[in-house]
């Protein structure tokens, strides 16, 4: 993990709801504008504007990306939802994918900062995909994240990765706080 990713994770332990928003500006002729950019997805009936985009990255319906387009649900919800659970928790439903033009080597699903499953190829793949059943004994975020060994070379290396923001597990009423 970066830098910039554990202090992001130490949010989202501390029970801050921050969606994952990410991009490049113009720095130089050497970097393309949206090398790293935000995707958001906005409601179904929702105009394409700025207003409705910033509307979706508000709910946390977004991942940042290198590259990789990616995703995630867990019961059926999808990044920026909540999940109700009684004390103690439960089992959840997850399925991952990233899908990409340069091979990708590796698919996760964290929880609360840490890989609780994963996929990998090691000559790289076009997609990736994940499924499992996890025991959530608690609150906390899920989300997924992607990445290859391969990097695109702008003004300076940029490696091949996505994440996605969090769905947020609430058990027995009680936010997130690690």
């Amino acid at each position: 993990d970066s830098s910039p990713i554990r202090e992001w994770y130490r949010y989202l332990n501390c029970g801050y709801r921050v969606p994952t928003v990410g991009g490049t500006d113009k720095m130089s002729a050497g970097m393309p504008v949206g090398g790293v950019r935000t995707y958001a997805k906005l409601d179904h009936n929702d105009e394409f504007n700025f207003d409705n985009w910033g509307k979706a990255v508000r709910a946390g319906r977004t991942f940042t990306t290198s590259g990789p387009l990616i995703g995630i649900t867990a019961d059926g919800r999808e990044v920026g939802d909540e999940i109700r659970m009684p004390a103690g928790g439960g089992t959840i439903e997850t399925e991952a994918w990233a899908v990409c033009a340069q091979p990708i080597h590796g698919l996760e699903i964290i929880y609360n900062g840490k890989i609780i499953a994963k996929t990998t190829s090691t000559e790289g793949a076009k997609r990736l995909e994940l499924k499992e059943k996890i025991k959530i004994d608690g609150s906390g975020w899920l989300a997924a994240r992607c990445y290859s060994y391969h990097r695109v070379w702008h003004v300076w290396p940029v490696n091949v990765a996505a994440h996605t923001s969090p769905i947020y597990v609430v058990a027995d009423n009680q936010e997130v706080f690690n």
